[in-house]
């Protein structure tokens, strides 16, 4: 199976840290995927000597007894982050099967379809061209392309305030220096 360049990365790393990550992430993507793959990366892991897994902190729950909704798997996706057990591991992909076999829309295995290799019929300057224009921003004053405008407004806006805050400390100054004082 060809797994993300991240995590082999991670792997080759030894960031224990990162893996898990890698994990939760591909737990989200694998609730679509006719093929899920988080586990085989789980077991690569370990075959590369990854100290996954953490001892378990007991809170687990009866599948059979739990009415198992979306907001279970959150719910539980944020203790499986907490606590990086292999029962809770076991249990995210228990909850993925019954959800999918209950036909939740989030849990819907959707059939792979033909990829496109190169980028064929894909106009230059598109989103899904190579070098795209439309990659997000990791500088936060910057913006992305989608929050551009908004991103402008806000600087426009802290810069009025700014330039208020400074009238209002220049009057009060000047107040204090033209104000007689008794010594």
């Amino acid at each position: 199976m060809k797994f993300s360049n991240i995590f082999w990365e991670k792997v080759k790393e030894r960031n224990v840290i990162g893996v898990r990550s890698v994990l939760l992430r591909q737990l989200n993507l694998d609730r679509t995927l006719s093929e899920p793959l988080v586990g085989a990366m789980a077991d690569e892991a370990l075959k590369n000597g990854i100290d996954l897994f953490k001892v378990d902190d007991g809170e687990l729950f009866n599948l059979k007894q739990t009415v198992l909704t979306k907001d279970v798997w959150q719910d539980f996706r944020v203790k499986l982050e907490y606590n990086f057990s292999k029962e809770k591991f076991m249990m995210m992909q228990q909850i993925m099967s019954a959800l999918r076999e209950a036909k939740y829309p989030d849990f819907v295995a959707v059939q792979k379809t033909k990829t496109v290799s190169s980028n064929q019929g894909v106009k230059k300057g598109s989103a899904t061209s190579k070098g795209s224009s439309c990659k997000p921003s990791t500088d936060p004053l910057r913006g992305s392309a989608t929050t551009k405008g908004v991103s402008n407004m806000v600087k426009v806006v802290i810069a009025a305030v700014v330039i208020v805050i400074l009238v209002i400390v220049a009057g009060a100054m000047n107040f204090m220096i033209s104000t007689p004082h008794s010594v």
